[in-house]
């Protein structure tokens, strides 16, 4: 009986954990009218020291911020994929999408500020949007996508550390 009782209530943890996840869950993706979760992976920031010249002068350190991995796993279906996003405490307006730039191993942000990388903001004006019947946001570009990895940033989500690294929901537009 007792192992009946223990096997139930460990049934019970692991659905309630995966009920809470998905409720965790931001960013979905459209493909063939069917919701893919994009998973959110951390950011992470490399800090080069300047040089330092005789005690004298020392020149200015170098920031770069980037995701771990050459490609993002989730595909987009066209160059004018369809999400779905879910704001947490904050507007639709701070979300913004960054196209990446390709290295071998990682994917690197244009600039390390992100309102320096040219970013595509989720407005009227640059997405068709429509608010879903349980207040999550379907969006689409009104433009299509040039072929590349980019990811959506939610700017009001607060950082993981001091040098300010943020979760960021990749995907890969191809040809």
């Amino acid at each position: 009986m007792k192992k009946i009782i223990t096997t139930l209530f460990l049934c019970l943890i692991i659905c309630s954990a995966s009920h809470a996840q998905k409720l965790n869950t931001v960013a979905w993706m459209s493909i063939n009218n069917q919701l893919y979760e994009l998973n959110g992976v951390s950011t992470q920031t490399e800090i080069k020291p300047g040089w330092k010249i005789a005690d004298i002068a020392e020149t200015k350190a170098k920031s770069q911020r980037y995701v771990w991995g050459p490609r993002s796993r989730q595909l987009a279906e066209s160059n004018r994929p369809t999400f779905v996003l879910k704001t947490q405490g904050g507007t639709l307006h701070d979300y913004l999408i960054v196209k990446m730039k390709q290295k071998k191993q990682y994917r690197k942000f244009p600039k390390i500020k992100l309102e320096d990388c040219n970013p595509l903001y989720i407005d009227l004006t640059t997405f068709r949007i429509e608010l879903l019947p349980d207040e999550r946001y379907k969006i689409t570009p009104l433009q299509p996508l040039s072929p590349g990895e980019y990811v959506i940033v939610d700017t009001s989500a607060k950082p993981s550390n001091e040098y300010g690294d943020i979760t960021v929901y990749g995907f890969t537009v191809e040809k």
